[in-house]
């Protein structure tokens, strides 16, 4: 996905600007929000759309008949709760609208950062066959990237070697990676 065209530059005031109106949204959510350990979430009821529905015709049907709800039940707090939960759901859609966008960014700009990198590091090999001072300890370095790692287990310690060596996962080479995109954009033309 890499882009043609120059992108503009993040620069540290922006993410300043940005850092601070989420410390801001963060500072006036803090009296409205509640952390969860996972355990807690497991054990919670989850209104979905079908337990929504039934909260609702809840309240509804509460103030049709007062009469016959207990005095300890508090159905005004029942209200204030669904009320709460329903501005909830509408901040969560636009927080989590953003939180797409942020990682689809940061996705695309790593990608390109990286495709890049790629085609810098071909250029040093390319100075490296033309024997270029110094660029022979610049390939040693970049290409530590492509090294396979040695299996951290050693056969005795693991009784199923062959399942353990399947799962690792092989670093493309620069090559391989270069051959992938072309194939890609041979694929788009």
């Amino acid at each position: 996905m890499e882009n043609a065209t120059m992108p503009d530059p993040f620069t540290e005031q922006a993410r300043e600007k940005i850092m601070n109106r989420l410390h801001k949204v963060e500072a006036d959510l803090a009296p409205h929000s509640q952390s969860l350990t996972p355990e807690e979430r497991k054990k919670m009821l989850k209104m979905r759309d079908k337990s929504l529905a039934f909260v609702t015709k809840t309240i509804e049907y509460a103030n049709d008949f007062p009469s016959v709800i207990p005095a300890v039940l508090n159905i005004e707090k029942l209200q204030i709760e669904y009320e709460k939960a329903q501005e909830m759901d509408i901040i969560l859609r636009k927080l989590e609208t953003l939180h797409a966008s942020v990682r689809d960014s940061r996705m695309v700009a790593g990608e390109n950062a990286y495709m890049l990198s790629l085609k810098v590091y071909q250029a040093f090999k390319v100075a490296n066959n033309l024997q270029v001072p110094g660029i022979s300890a610049v390939i040693e370095e970049l290409g530590k990237q492509f090294t396979s790692r040695p299996n951290p287990k050693k056969a005795s310690d693991n009784p199923f070697p062959e399942v353990y060596e399947n799962r690792v996962r092989k670093q493309k080479t620069p090559d391989e990676v270069s051959a992938q995109q072309e194939d890609m954009n041979t694929e788009m033309s």
